[in-house]
């Protein structure tokens, strides 16, 4: 949206199905959880055009911050075809990576480090009881250097909701303060025959490590997403 709060996003009608076959659990999990990094869906439409049916879905924008996002980063857990180059954005050069792409181990504080891997764990563990799989974790970086000016106050007394405040980088040996936005996106996918399929092309056909595609089990999937993640988050 204009405002910069809102993303629109189509849908395939799998992906509806799916999510009004868990929405309530879904919104269950929110209530109890108001601190959840899972991605905030707010609308669902559709619109006729031509004979032809468009649905789209209205998410809140993980980004949806005072501050500017220098480095994003899509990250799965996996490796294969989990690199991409930089590329330009609305004539900036912002750099957009996924797994491979983030070379750097992200310092934080250790009661920061914990208590953002016990809210990731509490949400995987939603996602693993509904057999969902493939999400990521989409990490903004905000780079400050010592000449420009912002209000910090807000990244030390919200150490649990990281969803909506961020966190406080803790790199000792850098002049820069770094500022993490995160947040788990692309939920709707289930472990189907279309994952085992390209779970089978990856690791027979291709023979690419079955440990180190994006396509695995629910289970499997959840485990090696949060090893990935409490690695990088140190």
């Amino acid at each position: 949206s204009a405002d910069q709060k809102l993303v629109f996003k189509t849908m395939k009608p799998e992906e509806l199905d799916l999510l009004i076959k868990i929405f309530e659990k879904y919104e269950a999990h929110l209530r109890a959880n108001p601190h959840s990094l899972l991605s905030r869906f707010v609308g669902l439409y559709r619109i006729r055009r031509a004979g032809h049916n468009h649905i789209f879905c209205v998410m809140e924008n993980v980004f949806n911050k005072s501050l500017a996002i220098d480095e994003t980063y899509d990250l799965k857990g996996s490796s294969v075809d989990r690199q991409v180059q930089p590329r330009r954005v609305s004539h900036a050069q912002i750099s957009f990576g996924k797994d491979l792409d983030l070379k750097r181990r992200l310092r934080m504080e250790p009661r920061v480090h914990h208590a953002t891997m016990e809210q990731i764990k509490l949400d995987v563990g939603f996602l693993v009881g509904l057999g969902l799989m493939d999400y990521s974790l989409l990490l903004g970086v905000h780079i400050c250097t010592p000449e420009c000016e912002h209000d910090e106050s807000n990244f030390t007394e919200n150490i649990k909701d990281i969803y909506r405040y961020g966190i406080r980088g803790h790199e000792q040996a850098s002049e820069n303060q770094f500022i993490y936005i995160v947040g788990i996106i692309d939920l709707l996918q289930e472990w189907n025959f279309s994952k085992i399929g390209e779970r089978f092309m990856k690791t027979v056909v291709l023979q690419h490590d079955s440990e180190s595609v994006s396509a695995i089990e629910p289970r499997e999937y959840a485990t090696r997403f949060c090893d990935s993640i409490n690695l990088r988050l140190r």
